[in-house]
């Protein structure tokens, strides 16, 4: 019998995001791109991080530096679907963190939950802002003490650096899911407690997201003030 949050698995997951992680799928392929369960505990990470980051630094971190798009309508859908997720992920862990979960792959076969990938995920994410990270780790909150001990007992997990028995090993793992959206619930609560509101933290749609092209003057929904043409749809 899996935990409820197990089951927040690729197979329960709307139709937009069975669509994204077809098409990340398809740029790991062809490069570095993340897979839908690291993109995930990427976005996540990004979320709980007292300090905001622009998606036009993350964005590119997700499809990886070699990708190249075939036209800018492929580009602008992978965004407008990157965003939107990231933007769902937001709006749960702001309105109803009761009902967060992480996206996790499963083997259809044996049932196994491929945690490691959401957890190196969320790794990229504290990578891009390490002081900040930094003054979350030396907080003396319970929840947040807690909460980082969390990460590095499954960051060890992952790595094959864990100094835990083997009975102690089995039962991390069995419970990493778990523990993940119990880790995120608890950062989350702290930086909404100091940090910026979830409104602030909501990117707005792009260009094209209902069916328009984007035109050359438009500006990019990614936040960068750039021309959509020479930001994001130019990868």
């Amino acid at each position: 019998m899996h935990d409820p949050e197990r089951r927040r698995a690729m197979d329960d997951c709307d139709e937009a995001l069975q669509r994204l992680a077809v098409r990340l799928n398809e740029l790991c392929q062809e490069g570095e791109a993340m897979t839908v369960g690291e993109m995930d505990g990427f976005v996540t990470g990004l979320l709980v991080c007292a300090q905001i980051v622009p998606p036009s630094e993350w964005l590119p971190v997700v499809w990886g530096p070699e990708t190249e798009f075939e036209s800018i309508e492929e580009a602008e859908a992978t965004v407008a679907a990157l965003i939107g997720h990231y933007n769902g992920v937001a709006r749960t862990l702001a309105y109803e963190p009761e009902n967060y979960g992480p996206v996790l792959e499963v083997d259809e076969a044996t049932d196994e939950v491929f945690w490691i990938a959401w957890i190196r995920g969320f790794e990229s994410a504290m990578g891009l802002r390490p002081e900040t990270w930094e003054q979350i780790k030396r907080n003396d909150e319970q929840d947040v003490t807690e909460a980082v001990k969390v990460i590095h007992a499954l960051y060890a997990a992952a790595n094959e650096t864990s100094e835990l028995g083997d009975k102690g090993l089995d039962l991390l793992v069995g419970m990493a899911p778990t523990l993940i959206g119990g880790m995120v619930r608890d950062l989350d609560a702290r930086k909404q407690s100091r940090g910026p509101g979830a409104g602030e933290r909501l990117v707005p749609g792009l260009p094209g997201a209902a069916g328009e092209k984007a035109g050359r003057d438009v500006p990019c929904g990614c936040g960068s003030g750039r021309r959509y043409d020479r930001c994001c749809g130019a990868h």
